[in-house]
């Protein structure tokens, strides 16, 4: 988890309400989830500020089990997932 300690407050905040918001129906628009690669099928990546996208959390789905991959820039996960 050694990209939630790096991130600041306002930012953490984000993530926790980004959570949140994964446990809707319909997941919020505005959050932009969708499948990160075609070619990495299971990964899926969530904006975690709605609206921009400098930021994104990437997450894995299986078997109908979300497990949190990464939280960090757009570029960065985009290079490293």
């Amino acid at each position: 988890m050694r990209d939630l300690k790096k991130l600041d407050a306002v930012q953490r905040a984000a993530v926790n309400a980004c959570i949140a918001d994964l446990y809707a129906d319909p997941i919020p628009a505005a959050r932009r989830f969708h499948l990160l690669n075609p070619k990495r099928e299971g990964i899926y990546s969530v904006d975690l500020f709605p609206g921009t996208t400098t930021h994104k959390i990437t997450l894995t789905i299986t078997d109908g089990v979300a497990t949190f991959r990464r939280v960090d820039t757009h570029a960065a996960i985009d290079r490293s997932p």
